[in-house]
């Protein structure tokens, strides 16, 4: 059942294929984030719907700017994905490999210190590499929690016929 149509993001200018949803902050909210061909990242945190405006009959969606959220690995943006790896309810930062590798950085949260003038930078604590591989194209991985324990696992999806294969993360 849906209820009213709503005005989630306006957008950012920038292509579709750069946009992501994911909570960064574990509130349970999907965050609105854009990320850039570099790999770095900026982020807006989702604030709800907006009580005090409605639009035609839709509701506004209110958006707290939090700048840029992760500097970048020095990779392709399409190679970013985000997922909860340890069960803290925060999405994680991965790049996934052409070769299907994954190294991941763990999700620390908005940084505490001012580093470069503003408080938007977030901690991201590198794990290296989570997954060697599993001898396929990097566009077929994806992740999801199949267990329901809060951690995404790592599926192999394939494009022609949608078979997927799953290694359970088990911490």
């Amino acid at each position: 059942m849906y209820a009213i149509r709503s005005y989630y993001a306006s957008g950012v200018g920038a292509a579709g294929d750069s946009i992501r949803f994911t909570d960064l902050n574990g509130d349970r909210r999907a965050d609105y984030l854009k990320v850039n061909s570099d790999s770095s990242v900026q982020a807006w945190l989702n604030g709800g719907p907006d009580p005090r405006e409605t639009n035609g009959g839709h509701v506004d969606w209110l958006w707290a700017p939090q700048g840029t959220i992760a500097s970048g690995v020095g990779a392709a943006g399409d190679s970013i994905r985000f997922t909860d790896l340890n069960g803290d309810r925060r999405a994680d930062y991965l790049k996934v490999n052409s070769d299907s590798s994954v190294q991941a950085w763990l999700n620390g949260g908005p940084n505490p210190r001012e580093t470069n003038g503003d408080d938007s930078d977030w901690l991201w604590a590198p794990q290296g590499t989570i997954a060697s591989g599993v001898g396929v194209d990097g566009t077929r991985i994806q992740f999801a929690d199949l267990t329901n324990d809060g951690r995404a696992d790592y599926l192999d999806i394939n494009p022609r016929n949608g078979a997927t294969q799953a290694w359970v993360n088990y911490g």
